[in-house]
């Protein structure tokens, strides 16, 4: 590992242990919701939501998303 790798590696774990988990997930979460009610408005049409009514699975994607910054959230 060369020295750059090492100190920004260290800069990364200084940056996750100095922001709050309530916030990251926070963000997430209105990012999540803005993306459904875009969604709502007009489809992604991305593969798997091409109908309005697909707006459920972004929600499931919220869910597993946030599931998984509380599960890896420094300091356990």
């Amino acid at each position: 590992m060369t020295i750059g790798a090492q100190h920004s590696a260290y800069s990364l774990d200084r940056l996750l242990i100095r922001w709050p988990l309530h916030k990251m997930t926070k963000i997430l979460s209105l990012l999540i919701i803005g993306m459904m009610l875009v969604h709502l408005i007009r489809p992604l049409g991305l593969p798997g939501l091409k109908k309005r009514a697909d707006f459920w699975k972004i929600a499931l994607a919220a869910l597993a998303a946030i599931s998984l910054t509380v599960v890896f959230r420094p300091g356990g």
